[in-house]
């Protein structure tokens, strides 16, 4: 082989195969260019993925998982085809970057822990917490500023990012000025109301909690929802 043939994936030794590589030490042991390459599978007549990936990885990473398809398929050597893998895995790649930033809420003080911004206000304030099906926060919202039987949220806009997220439940939390977490009557039937709205429409109610400064108290532990 001329010193002048282009470096070819399958002409490198084994260990330096990048998908070879990977097999053996695992891919947090392949460099940037290396698992770009992999991606791309194979090069052109005059380019080896190996030289391909380089030049790609040469502008950024951060800027070639922000390139556009069209941008993309401008680069020599870059089709529709390995335009469309890059793309699919750098979104893949933010989708889990997202799920893993997700708060979960799947217990009432988690909940409470996330609250602290209405625990000792003077004034009534209802948010709403939206959340995927595993109960990860995915949206927080205040949609009622006011005592709950005065001056309550429109439904509609409780529901709107719901769809729009989309959400597979909401969890509702508002404050008791007076201390005492303890629900009253117009708490209860608020919640009943929400939970039949919501439920017509596929979205869960999955808890109404009422926190105070030190305390709170979970409609679900209490199994007040179905009432």
């Amino acid at each position: 082989m001329s010193h002048r043939a282009k470096l070819s994936i399958k002409n490198l030794p084994k260990i330096a195969n990048p998908r070879e590589k990977l097999q053996i030490v695992g891919a947090k042991n392949l460099n940037n260019q290396e698992l770009i390459a992999i991606l791309l599978n194979t090069g052109t007549q005059q380019t080896s993925a190996l030289s391909l990936a380089q030049l790609l990885i040469a502008q950024g990473l951060k800027e070639l998982a922000e390139s556009s398809f069209q941008k993309l398929c401008l680069i020599d050597g870059i089709g529709p085809a390995k335009a469309s893998t890059l793309i699919a895995c750098f979104e893949l790649a933010e989708r889990c970057q997202k799920q893993l930033q997700l708060v979960s809420l799947n217990q009432p003080s988690k909940v409470f822990a996330q609250s602290f911004s209405i625990k000792d206000k003077q004034q009534e304030i209802c948010l709403a917490f939206y959340v995927d099906g595993s109960q990860r926060l995915l949206k927080k919202k205040t949609v009622a500023i006011g005592s709950l039987n005065q001056n309550f949220l429109e439904f509609r806009e409780l529901l709107k990012p719901a769809f729009t997220l989309p959400a597979a439940g909401i969890i509702l939390v508002h404050n008791h000025p007076s201390g005492n977490p303890r629900p009253s009557q117009s708490d209860l039937t608020v919640t009943k109301q929400v939970a039949q709205g919501l439920n017509l429409l596929g979205v869960e109610l999955v808890d109404h909690i009422i926190v105070t400064k030190d305390n709170y108290f979970s409609m679900r532990e209490a199994n007040l929802l179905s009432q």
